[in-house]
């Protein structure tokens, strides 16, 4: 059991992190967009991600993507 948590702290930390780049919600909401969830529009007082903290999230995004995809799929 604790090398499957280990295994899934190591998948997870990185995605984790990237979501608190900035000040929540905007990083979750650049995330769920990023995945055609919803729309990437924050309401005043936020404001949207600073293009490179968007840019490293979306690299963490496809990272995690790729690292959690099915093997053979």
């Amino acid at each position: 059991a604790a090398s499957r948590a280990e295994a899934l702290d190591a998948l997870l930390a990185p995605l984790v992190q990237a979501l608190f780049l900035e000040v929540n919600p905007v990083p979750l909401k650049t995330a769920l967009a990023h995945q055609g969830r919803c729309r990437a529009e924050v309401r005043a007082p936020l404001a949207p991600l600073e293009d490179a903290t968007r840019r490293e999230l979306v690299a963490t995004l496809d990272e995690h993507a790729r690292a959690s995809a099915p093997v053979g799929g």
